[in-house]
């Protein structure tokens, strides 16, 4: 199969990054949508990004400009409406100066409403990715998730199970990044109003735990990220005898013998 088929599909949240906070400080702000305004929101907190992910985007970048990478892409179960995953989308675009995203697949139902008219189920399977994307049956996928779903496997499915990303900042560490910055200044122009805003974002960041993350669990994101990157390299390189994979525990149920002839694509980072 010519190199060009290959495509490489990933999972958003905490996969590529962690957006819970990030959420709640743009739908509290009740802007217009504006990529521009968000991308600036997103840069004054890099942490939610996970660390070194450039370096894969730049990598899958000069993959489609050298025609080795046909498709990349985003299977989602994100629960916000599409925008909000566009937003995303055109952020990562914007920092690789490429629109490197061929196409999102959404939630298959938000707030009981069916989203994505493709998808069958909110489990990610193999059988509804190919119906979204309308890609050749045989196209050869590296997926790359935080969850485990057994019905994504399939011959040509290169799996890498990647430890979740998350980090929360402080509520004070988030106030004041945005009190010393200039992002208000296009809304918010009376003091008054920012200092108002700062109050009501305060109380919605209350319902959500926001326990700091140590410097060594943010080291070990960047190793799982370099490993995220070999993984890739080996899906592009051809290597078409993946060594066996750990799973430590993913399969709890009798479903675990139905998929264990077909895990030696599967990687646990």
């Amino acid at each position: 199969m010519p190199e060009s088929s290959k495509i490489v599909v990933f999972d958003l949240d905490e996969t590529l990054g962690y957006f819970t906070q990030l959420c709640i400080i743009w739908e509290s702000l009740k802007i217009p949508l504006d990529p521009d305004a968000f991308n600036k929101l997103l840069d004054l907190f890099p942490e939610y990004i996970r660390p070194n992910i450039d370096t894969i985007l730049d990598y899958l970048k000069e993959k489609k400009l050298s025609k080795k990478c046909k498709n990349v892409m985003i299977y989602t179960n994100n629960q916000r409406q599409k925008e909000w995953v566009f937003l995303i989308k055109k952020y990562f675009e914007t920092r690789v100066k490429y629109n490197l995203f061929d196409q999102i697949i959404c939630a298959f139902k938000i707030n009981g409403k069916h989203v994505e008219l493709c998808r069958t189920t909110h489990n990610k399977t193999h059988k509804d990715f190919i119906k979204c994307s309308k890609i050749p049956q045989n196209t050869q996928i590296c997926f790359i998730d935080d969850t485990y779903y057994p019905e994504m496997h399939s011959d040509e499915v290169y799996y890498i199970k990647i430890k979740p990303y998350t980090y929360c900042l402080s509520i004070n560490a988030i106030l004041e990044r945005l009190k010393k910055s200039t992002f208000f200044d296009k809304w918010f122009i009376v003091e008054g109003e920012k200092q108002e805003f700062l109050l009501y974002l305060n109380e919605r960041l209350q319902v959500k735990p926001n326990k700091p993350k140590s410097m060594k669990e943010y080291d070990i994101d960047k190793i799982i990220t370099k490993e995220i990157m070999n993984h890739i390299e080996i899906f592009f390189n051809g290597q078409q005898k993946y060594p066996p994979a750990a799973f430590n525990n993913i399969h709890k149920t009798k479903k675990r013998r139905a998929y264990r002839n077909k895990t030696s694509k599967v990687r646990k980072l």
